[in-house]
């Protein structure tokens, strides 16, 4: 008597989605999950024929190094953007004590208002304020706010150049590194996307060869959780 051939049904397709949407979206738990199938499945009778095991724990390297350093650039730029907001929170409150010197030195409105420019000071949303721009501000602080309140006798008051000259040393370092982290996470997320791409297919394809080798879903579970595919990361 001959064995049945297993055929295959109209629920394959729905199948082959399903066990790919098991595939972690989250690019950490992916690369767990990398590491742990590259691992679990060396040396097994079970490869791809594109992507060896040395292969596949050598992209699992890489792709948990490029994790890495996206995280340790992200969590070394927020305590910088923190302070870099309270500086211009700060920066804010000097301008208007500033723009009261001006007010007060020239009675007539108009007078005083046509000195802000001097001073710094641009019109942003209907107001006279330190530019919103990081760059511009730190150049307007520089080259305009602490000249002006030298020549207008307002240097040693205190809002004067000893107040802002700290702060404006501060904020163009943090405001530099700030931007040079944003290029390097931006360099970082550059590189990692063909390795997530990659370890994404890998993942996928050896778990359709997994599948293609079973003839039951129950032996194809048993498989698939040898090789590492547990289910906490599904």
């Amino acid at each position: 008597m001959d064995t049945p051939i297993p055929q295959p049904n109209e629920d394959d397709g729905a199948d082959e989605t399903r066990r790919t949407a098991l595939i972690p979206r989250d690019q950490n738990t992916l690369s767990e999950l990398l590491t742990l199938v590259a691992a679990s499945s060396a040396g097994s009778a079970y490869a791809l024929g594109w992507k060896s095991h040395a292969e596949a724990t050598q992209l699992a390297a890489d792709f948990k190094a490029s994790v890495a350093v996206r995280e340790k650039l992200s969590d070394g730029r927020e305590p910088k953007s923190a302070r870099i907001r309270t500086l211009q929170r700060e920066m804010n409150k000097g301008a208007t004590r500033v723009k009261g010197y001006i007010n007060d030195q020239w009675e007539d409105d108009a007078v005083a208002e046509s000195y802000y420019a001097t001073f710094g000071f641009v019109e942003e949303s209907d107001d006279d304020v330190l530019p919103s721009a990081q760059k511009a501000r730190a150049t307007n602080i520089e080259t305009k706010l602490l000249p002006a309140l030298l020549a207008h006798g307002m240097g040693a008051r205190n809002y004067g150049t000893a107040w802002w000259t700290p702060r404006l040393t501060e904020y163009k370092t943090l405001t530099g590194q700030s931007q040079k982290t944003a290029q390097d996470i931006a360099g970082a997320v550059g590189e990692k996307n063909p390795l997530e791409d990659e370890a994404r297919l890998y993942l996928s394809k050896f778990d359709s060869l997994l599948y293609a080798e079973c003839r039951t879903q129950d032996e194809y579970l048993a498989l698939r959780r040898k090789m590492g595919y547990l289910k906490e990361y599904n």
